[in-house]
């Protein structure tokens, strides 16, 4: 057997992971050798996807429309390893699919419950054609809406009829949900109880009886797949299938049954026998024999199977195969496997000939060798008793019997030569389309050459042009004139000079002009007067940041990192100007704190608004920082019109559409979708326009990288002052939760947690205490609240509020980016309880100052542990600020932006650092 070792170790270079279980292992290493294992691991289908996609997030999604068969269309996710995958190769649920359309015929009327994205129902369409009907179930507003297109993409909208609903036995709503790890969609279940380990919930969803609904004809067959609540479907259309009698197709899978329907499988079954049902196992080869009894492997696990019902007067078609792809369309390989099958028949047919040739030879001699028996025979009667006439009616039966040999040894010879003329023409037919796809492969090579031929030829024109402009670059660079001024001018202790004829501050000759800009106009062709009084007399590079609001570091996470980004780029030797896209009323107090610490605010002395500003100053910002897509990121297009020369950083803050997208799932909401793909339209084109993108998690760098391809990201890590909390376990008392309250992924989470965790929570330690902190939040948040709940607003400085807790949590179902209220409790030594969305992206594990939880139970759990186990809070604590050191510090911040700032081709100059706030 293979070492353990030699195994993990293939596994994590080939998968990138670990084996799933032991047994897995144990399995793995019965290979003869390393060499085996690697091949067979090489070949397998997660390899190949791995190699093509990259170790993409579980939320990534990659929607295309795609041909399947009879030349249909079909959008799918390429991240689907479900049934997206397998509508690509065309062998999803292969036996379901080729009895469903063998049991179709024109004009038929199909249900397809738990359509997904439509492989069945499109199909399903196509066969009944234009006077059959299709009705598709879907619960997910997001699959139902693909489905709707790919219908549509086949021109075949008049014949489909969609339902944006679950079925069950009654009316009402359920929450549905999916593990996004399984790369899966067709796996959504509706859930009873507790969530499953690493599922997602995707909010509530409708739930319909289908004998609530009307048919516009007697439906014919349907189809089932709603894991595992297909007990409660069927208990809702007993009116339907007592009236119509269809056939069924439906998964059986006993471990689901039992878990969303709650019933056991045998009810399941006999609810059907009840009505005057019979059920079949469904296998590879069709329809298998009648289950009379559940199966005994049926309460393992993992035991599934598909079965089909028809009602007793009701029989099954034969299964016929003229579903599969048409022939031109067939792989050479399995043309070559049918040639060879002919040729054995053809063989067969060509022996039972010979066969048949010698039987009829033999027997005729016979008869002969008798009749002349016979003849001698009736002689010697005929001489010795007169018996002529019975003799002659033997000869003529004899004679009718040879006949009728004759005959049938002819009809046999006709069906032989009928076989062998059917067989010649599939043969002629196989090589039309060996020939076709012979031709097509030919012309494809072609195509691909003479495309090859004109790439090389741009791209030989292309290095052409590279190498003239790298000799011109050289020969400028011999010069050396303009090189040795801007070095000299750099080394000289007066560095501010360099900028001043810039700035309009001088007219000094030997200052030369900014090299990065060199296209430019200088900025000293315009006046003095001309220069905005924020603008005026500076010397230095201009920095100009555009949000959505004035920095308030005392009500929200964002504007502390706002004010990280105005120390770095001033520590970086920039005169930093900040403006302002919201038409509320200004706070003064905020203002005079942005020009305490040594940046300019844009007024209304400076310009009526941020457009004017662009248009009158623009040409005197070297580098622009937008941020938010809907603040900051409307004026790109403004800002390459009017400044071509200035850099633009696109700060993200989080990506917008992938929190929009969580919520629009959470809610399930149609116009929420809608939203969602607007924002993400305007991000990623920002992102594809801008010099740099800042984005402040991994997880939002992966998506963008594989989304905008060839886009320029950085990660901007939050910053927070990082500190020990003073006081010790036993003075600390209480949980809180930290957060703005304008942001409504904060306002979901506490209502998510006062709903759903705060009950069990008190249940399990009734004088616990929770605090709230953060600005606006809504009164209907805390109406009819039970226990010591309290809102304390916002709090001038939070550190005293963190010293007397002993735990903070983030609860967060929705949302993007790191998570600001989380960094804050790791930089001020605090112990914190979190879900896996508010750890994504900050290389957060469980044990690392932090407990991260995805249920209610589990979430309580860990509250009350840490809230009442000194020796766990003080071994988190210790995390906390190990954590924080490593990566939650304003010096990686700082380091961060410098380092952007020459990736742009940017001066970054070391002038003293500004005043803090």
């Amino acid at each position: 057997m293979l070492e353990r070792e030699d195994v993990l170790s293939a596994c994590r270079i080939v998968l990138g992971r670990e084996p799933e279980n032991e047994a897995v292992l144990e399995h793995w290493r019965s290979y003869p050798s390393l060499a085996a294992l690697g091949a067979e691991l090489l070949r397998s289908e997660e390899c190949r996807r791995r190699a093509t996609l990259g170790d993409l997030p579980a939320s990534t999604e990659r929607w295309v429309c795609a041909e399947i068969r009879h030349g249909l269309r079909l959008w799918l996710n390429l991240m689907d390893l479900g049934v997206g995958l397998g509508a690509l190769r065309d062998d999803w649920e292969a036996v379901e699919t080729q009895f469903v359309l063998s049991q179709l015929g024109a004009g038929d009327c199909f249900v397809d419950i738990g359509a997904n994205i439509g492989w069945f129902t499109v199909l399903g369409a196509h066969k009944v054609g234009p006077e059959g009907r299709v009705y598709a179930f879907e619960p997910r507003f997001d699959l139902m809406r693909r489905l709707r297109d790919s219908v549509a993409a086949n021109g075949m909208l008049e014949r489909c009829i969609f339902h944006n609903v679950a079925l069950g036995n009654a009316e009402g709503e359920m929450e549905i949900a999916a593990v996004p790890s399984e790369r899966n969609p067709g796996h959504s279940f509706l859930v009873r109880g507790e969530l499953e380990p690493e599922a997602i919930a995707y909010g509530k969803v409708k739930i319909r009886r289908l004998d609530d609904f009307s048919f516009e004809k007697p439906v014919d067959l349907i189809k089932i797949d709603v894991e595992g609540a297909e007990a409660m479907v069927l208990a809702g259309g007993l009116g339907l299938l007592k009236r119509d009698k269809p056939f069924l197709v439906s998964e059986f899978f006993p471990a689901w049954l039992r878990k969303v329907s709650g019933i056991e499988p045998e009810s399941y079954l006999n609810s059907l026998r009840d009505i005057g049902y019979r059920v079949f196992e469904l296998t590879d080869s069709g329809v298998g024999s009648l289950i009379a009894d559940l199966p005994t492997d049926a309460d393992q696990e993992g035991f599934f199977t598909n079965v089909v019902a028809t009602c007793e007067p009701k029989v099954f078609k034969l299964v016929e195969k003229t579903d599969q792809p048409p022939a031109p369309f067939m792989p050479p390989a399995i043309i070559d496997d049918s040639l060879q099958g002919l040729s054995q028949r053809i063989r067969s047919i060509e022996l039972n000939l010979q066969r048949a040739e010698k039987l009829a030879v033999s027997h005729r001699n016979e008869v002969s060798e008798g009749l002349a028996a016979l003849a001698q025979g009736l002689e010697a009667s005929q001489q010795r008793h007169g018996e002529a006439l019975a003799t002659t009616q033997n000869l003529e039966g004899l004679a009718r019997g040879l006949e009728i040999d004759q005959r049938r040894h002819g009809e046999e010879l006709a069906a032989a030569n009928r076989d062998l003329a059917a067989v010649a023409q599939g043969i002629d037919r196989l090589g039309s389309a060996l020939d076709s796809r012979l031709i097509l492969l030919q012309e494809d090579v072609e195509q691909k050459h003479r495309k090859l031929q004109q790439s090389n030829g741009a791209a030989v024109a292309r290095l052409s042009q590279i190498e003239s402009q790298l000799s011109a670059l050289v020969a400028r660079l011999n010069k050396k004139s303009l090189l040795k001024r801007i070095v000299r001018e750099i080394r000289r202790p007066f560095r501010k000079r360099f900028w001043r004829r810039r700035r309009g501050g001088g007219s000094d000759p030997l200052v030369p002009r900014d090299p990065l800009k060199a296209s430019r106009p200088p900025s000293a062709a315009l006046p003095v007067s001309e220069a905005a009084p924020c603008l005026q007399g500076v010397s230095k590079p201009v920095a100009m940041i555009i949000d959505h609001h004035w920095p308030e570091p005392d009500r929200d996470s964002g504007s502390v990192d706002a004010v990280n980004l105005v120390r770095s780029l001033l520590e970086c030797g920039y005169h930093v100007v900040f403006a302002v896209e919201a038409k509320r009323p200004r706070d003064p107090y905020y203002i005079e704190e942005l020009r305490a610490l040594g940046a300019s605010p844009v007024g209304l002395e400076d310009a009526p608004n941020v457009q004017a500003f662009i248009e009158q100053q623009g040409q005197r910002v070297d580098l622009f920082v937008l941020t938010r897509v809907a603040a900051g990121g409307q004026y790109l297009e403004l800002i390459r019109y009017n400044c071509p020369h200035a850099k633009i950083i696109f700060n993200t803050v989080d990506l917008h559409f992938l929190r929009e997208r969580r919520m629009a799932q959470v809610a399930n909401d149609p116009e929420m979708f809608k939203a969602y793909e607007r924002t993400r339209d305007r991000e990623e084109a920002l992102v594809a326009k801008s010099d740099l993108t800042f984005v402040v998690s991994s997880t939002e760098e992966e998506i963008l990288q594989a989304s905008v391809p060839g886009c320029t990201t950085a990660v901007l890590p939050l910053a927070r002052d990082i500190r020990r909390g003073s006081n010790p376990f036993e003075q600390r008392v209480g949980i809180g939760f930290v957060g703005g309250f304008e942001h409504t992924p904060n306002i979901d989470a506490v209502e998510y947690f006062l709903r759903d965790i705060w009950p069990k929570v008190r249940s399990r330690d009734p004088s616990l205490v929770f605090q709230i902190v953060g600005s606006n939040l809504p009164e209907h948040v805390l109406k009819g609240v039970e226990g010591n709940v309290k809102y304390l607003g916002s709090l001038p400085s939070i550190e005293d509020w963190f010293d007397a807790l002993r735990l903070s949590i983030a609860p967060l179902r929705i949302g993007a980016g790191a998570k600001g209220k989380v960094a804050s409790s790791l930089c001020n030594g605090l112990p914190c309880v979190i879900s896996s969305i508010a750890a994504e992206g900050m290389h957060l594990a469980s044990g690392a100052g932090v407990l991260i939880a995805d249920n209610p139970d589990e979430f309580a759990d860990h509250i009350v542990k840490i809230h009442s186990d000194r020796e766990l809070w003080a071994k988190l604590a210790v995390e906390t600020h190990r954590f924080a050191e490593a990566r939650l510090s304003y010096e990686n911040f700082r380091d961060v932006v410098r380092r952007s700032l020459t990736r742009l081709e940017l001066p970054t100059f070391s002038f003293p650092p500004p005043r803090r706030l």
